[in-house]
């Protein structure tokens, strides 16, 4: 940012350079940023009712609406209703009207509960407990929304902390599902926290390299005591989760942190220790890794690292390579 007829505030080589996590600039955000999975979710919805209705008009009910709006609509189903998956689920599948009751009293009651200022004597004021909520949800028998009761239990049992529980599901029915089951997806994360909570922290240290999520890696490993790198964490979610939407955005910030800025030279204070180079394995072999979707960024970085270390033809060598590679639009 600089003014008019002014001077800039940094000189050039006061800016980062090396970028491949594209920040969100802007001030609308993707629904699927708000609530992971949310557009995949309607999709699925209109699959289990009808392709004929918008997905806006599931959007706005299934997330957008409140517990108290839907209640005035499961006491008022002969009431015509000008959305259309309101009108589907009212008067054509009531089954997925009842689950739609039950989840956002779900929402509702966790919500409550994990306010910081929640007591176990306070009134919560829901037509059902959570302790109803999860039996309800584990005992349905309706095989189309099997999958969707048991993600709502499982957050049920979570949040009253039995977390032996949501493993045992887990294990015994929700692990079974195709691993593009969306629902199974979205279990996923709390069954990672429910291991880790159970002190199997091994389990969970793998749960989060499958997820993808470097922090909670090495945040793992650290309530553990196992002495684990950042590049050691990317490493066990390169060999899980290649395409991660973590990886980029712990690049960035790893090697920024090696850039000098300020100096004139690239290579004036760097040093290419045993971790550098660790990264720089890795980012060949990712490169050469066909489950990777983004090889080009891979060998950009190699080629950065290259850079820094003041091996300029190098770097011109892994540039070109990074040039011939998959990558993504950004990269």
């Amino acid at each position: 940012e600089v003014f008019a007829c002014w001077d800039p505030w940094y000189s050039p080589n006061g800016y980062y350079m090396y970028r491949v996590y594209e920040e969100q600039l802007t001030n609308s955000l993707q629904t699927a940023e708000y609530y992971p999975g949310a557009k995949d979710n309607c999709v699925e919805w209109q699959r289990l009712t009808s392709k004929t209705i918008p997905m806006d008009d599931i959007y706005s009910i299934v997330y957008k609406m409140s517990l108290e709006e839907f209640e005035a609509i499961y006491d008022d189903k002969e009431k015509l209703y000008e959305n259309k998956f309101v009108e589907w689920i009212t008067k054509k599948d009531t089954a997925i009207l009842d689950f739609l009751l039950l989840a956002k009293t779900n929402e509702y009651i966790r919500l409550k509960r994990n306010s910081r200022w929640y007591y176990p004597s306070m009134k919560i004021g829901a037509r059902m407990t959570i302790e109803e909520i999860a039996e309800k949800a584990l005992t349905v028998k309706d095989a189309r929304l099997r999958d969707r009761y048991l993600l709502q239990g499982i957050r049920a049992l979570f949040s009253m902390s039995r977390y032996a529980e949501c493993v045992e599901i887990w294990e015994r029915e929700i692990s079974h599902l195709p691993e593009n089951n969306l629902m199974r997806q979205l279990v996923h994360p709390y069954i990672v926290g429910a291991e880790f909570h159970i002190k199997r922290s091994e389990k969970a240290i793998e749960y989060f390299a499958e997820l993808g999520d470097i922090g909670s890696v090495l945040y793992c490993a650290g309530r553990t005591g196992e002495n684990l790198s950042t590049i050691d964490a990317l490493e066990l979610v390169c060999e899980y989760a290649p395409n991660s939407k973590y990886i980029e955005k712990e690049l960035q910030s790893y090697i920024r942190d090696l850039e000098p800025l300020d100096t004139s030279r690239w290579n004036d204070d760097f040093e290419m220790t045993p971790e550098i180079q660790k990264l720089n394995s890795l980012c060949l072999k990712m490169g050469r890794n066909n489950k990777s979707n983004n090889k080009g960024m891979w060998y950009y970085t190699a080629a950065f690292l290259a850079d820094l270390n003041g091996e300029a033809a190098r770097a011109a060598y892994l540039l070109d390579l990074a040039e011939k590679s998959k990558s993504s639009d950004y990269i």
